[in-house]
């Protein structure tokens, strides 16, 4: 429960707001994944969480939502 995060897929301050259709719940881990911006960051939440190629293209997904850089496109 202390895990789960509520994520805005649009940011508010870019004028998302606070509809179901603009929220999802995702881990702590992940939430900081999305917003990561720090380049020794990054890595070290990619090798936390060992993420599919799927997972990856979502994960870049909800970062170009939120205007930030994609992670490295990385298959495992």
């Amino acid at each position: 429960m202390h895990n789960v995060h509520c994520h805005h897929k649009v940011p508010r301050y870019m004028g998302g707001n606070d509809t179901y259709q603009n929220l999802m719940l995702v881990t702590e881990t992940v939430h900081r994944l999305i917003h990561a911006q720090n380049a020794t960051t990054i890595p070290k939440y990619m090798d936390m969480l060992y993420l599919t190629k799927k997972q990856i293209d979502k994960l870049n997904c909800l970062r170009n939502l939120a205007n930030v850089e994609s992670c490295l496109n990385v298959t495992q």
